[in-house]
């Protein structure tokens, strides 16, 4: 079922506000993206990301960038720039972590932080695992195929993310609990689960999936979903996902925005 909004809201507006696809040519160095989270707080929060450009959160529906950009975006995973900016962005995840468990939990022994309930958020697609070799293989490339993509789902045809999975066993040596939260339906989880085993990816708490009939967009359902965890008692440092709707609206300490120039989703 979809948690309640029983929390004061807070609104992260416009990050980046293009639309237009760019390509990084050199390595590129995670930087940090000022973000308004409303007139409420008086110091507004970071996201840490790549120069990746995509919509604000004014923009209300998904959207694939199409065939138009094929070129473009192949090469940008083909030549290894993905995986360059993929790990310059899991490593400011590690060391803004390490020293917020410090802040947190007063320690960064992994008795201690575990026992501070000091906790990450990692979503799934594009996060922990790649869906770039089934979509860029489209007909129609970087388009959306939802035959396409439950079948890739189903026979596990997205193989891990090797920065990002190497940061959540990172954050499970640190003591970091580590929670799953997915765009993926309810509908999904045995698949999902059976992939992510597959997949090394294990010793999470829980995968948080998107409940069957909810109509919330994904930034709203998912701070709802860290506000859930928060109210039972869980820190959330850092949350780490390929969409500004993995880390709007609160509930997290730091965002930790992975590239991902095929799609976006609110």
């Amino acid at each position: 079922m979809a948690f309640a909004s029983g929390h004061s809201r807070r609104t992260v507006v416009g990050v980046v506000a293009l639309l237009a696809l760019a390509i990084p040519t050199t390595s590129a160095i995670a930087a940090t993206v000022p973000v308004d989270p409303g007139p409420a707080l008086s110091a507004g929060k970071v996201i840490i990301g790549t120069s990746q450009n995509l919509p604000s959160l004014e923009v209300t529906a998904a959207w694939n960038i199409g065939s138009y950009a094929a070129p473009q975006v192949s090469a940008y995973y083909t030549s290894g720039q993905a995986a360059i900016d993929q790990s310059s962005v899991t490593k400011a995840a590690l060391s803004w972590t390490k020293n917020w468990v410090n802040r947190a939990c007063g320690s960064q022994k992994p008795a201690k932080v575990k026992a501070c309930k000091a906790a990450a958020v990692f979503d799934i697609d594009e996060t922990l695992l790649s869906n770039y070799e089934w979509i860029s293989t489209l007909a129609v490339p970087f388009s959306y195929d939802s035959a396409a993509s439950n079948t890739a789902n189903s026979n596990c045809t997205t193989p891990p993310i090797k920065a990002t999975v190497a940061l959540f066993d990172a954050f499970k040596r640190l003591g970091v609990t580590a929670f799953l939260i997915t765009g993926r339906s309810e509908n999904s989880r045995a698949v999902t689960e059976s992939c992510l085993a597959k997949s090394g990816i294990t010793g999470y708490s829980a995968l948080i999936l998107d409940p069957v009939g909810n109509t919330q967009n994904a930034g709203d359902r998912k701070a709802d979903q860290r506000q859930a965890l928060i109210e039972k008692g869980w820190k959330i440092g850092p949350s780490v996902g390929d969409q500004i709707s993995d880390m709007s609206h609160g509930a997290l300490g730091r965002g930790f925005l992975l590239p991902n120039p095929m799609y976006y989703l609110p």
